[in-house]
């Protein structure tokens, strides 16, 4: 029997992670549940890779053990590189604004780019964000001392990466104007987030076989979170046509490989990725503001996917809420991070 994290039977924590993605029957779902805290206020810098120190996030990431421990709930604790820092958008060129204050949210702004320049977002050598980026997953893998397994960091998808190099307006008018220039810029981008995701995965040896994502489920192969924030204002047929092609691009370099939706944004594009071969998980991000449908009206649309595919929940919700998923879907492929309001 392998070794245990607080009380956790490793082994049998590992079946049940390899359960989820192969959607074998399951008794309960993996679950863990933590409480909501409250939101400071928002001030604005500009970002630089200088400004960036690996040793100081190691430092705190084993503070932190202090307080935490290898499994939290039924998932591991999972850390990657600074996921704050916008990597992709900023290793293809886009300047990096920071909040001064607060939980220091970091956000691209648009660079010079002209059509001719797809080539241009894919890293040179030496390209400095993907440089310390890099730092950052070696630091962790030296300093690793069991209490956290390291993985890549969040990472944005395509269409995300476009947005930011060409601006929201200048992408939407492409979809009519430049729609081949739009798809060159689309692959590339697809093609740096393969070779970044495996340039860190290369550092990061396999835990027990797998390797685990930044949600804390660990997976019998490499894996990857896919995303389209960016398609939130896109029709199903122009995500179709436009935007998977590259997103899938993404999903068969992985062996486990995940989309996350938003349910305020993304949720509407769900029935789209379904006959989708070599995505394994659908996640759901649960939005909190007032405009985003309730979790009661998501249920129909999430008892569809867990047919298809797996599902992962992950945000913030009543306790309530947390009882009607429970209660409403089946536990196998199911599962839920739940941050519970008061």
């Amino acid at each position: 029997m392998a070794a245990t994290a607080a009380g956790t039977d490793l082994d049998s924590l590992l079946a049940r992670h390899r359960a989820f993605w192969e959607r074998t029957p399951a008794e309960r779902p993996l679950l863990d549940v933590v409480r909501a805290r409250p939101q400071p206020e928002i001030k604005y810098t500009q970002l630089t890779p200088e400004m960036l120190a690996p040793g100081a996030y190691v430092d705190a990431t084993l503070l932190a053990r202090l307080s935490a421990s290898l499994v939290q709930g039924d998932f591991f604790r999972a850390v990657g590189p600074y996921s704050r820092v916008p990597w992709m958008e900023a290793i293809a060129g886009c300047p990096i604004r920071v909040e001064e204050s607060g939980d220091a949210g970091m956000w691209p702004r648009p660079r010079p780019f002209e059509w001719s320049q797809a080539s241009s977002v894919r890293p040179a050598p030496g390209n400095p964000w993907l440089t310390k980026l890099l730092e950052y997953t070696r630091e962790l893998v030296a300093a690793w001392d069991g209490t956290y397994l390291v993985c890549p960091t969040l990472m944005r998808g395509p269409v995300d990466m476009a947005s930011a190099i060409l601006g929201d307006v200048r992408m939407g008018l492409a979809f009519h104007d430049h729609p081949s220039e739009l798809s060159a810029l689309l692959a590339a981008c697809a093609d740096t987030i393969v070779q970044v995701a495996h340039a860190q995965a290369d550092l990061i040896p396999p835990y027990h076989g797998g390797y685990c994502s930044l949600y804390g489920i660990w997976a019998p192969g490499r894996t990857h979170r896919v995303q389209t924030d960016s398609s939130s204002q896109l029709s199903p047929r122009t995500y179709r046509e436009h935007i998977l092609p590259h997103d899938r691009r993404i999903m068969e370099a992985f062996h486990y490989a995940s989309m996350d939706l938003h349910s305020g944004g993304t949720f509407h594009l769900a029935e789209e990725l379904l006959n989708v071969p070599s995505l394994k998980a659908i996640s759901i991000s649960i939005d909190p503001y007032e405009s985003a449908p309730r979790i009661s009206q998501l249920v129909p649309t999430l008892a569809r996917i867990l047919e298809r595919k797996s599902l992962i929940l992950n945000g913030p919700m009543k306790e309530a809420e947390l009882r009607l998923l429970l209660d409403s879907l089946p536990p196998t492929g199911l599962a839920i991070r739940a941050r519970i309001e008061e």
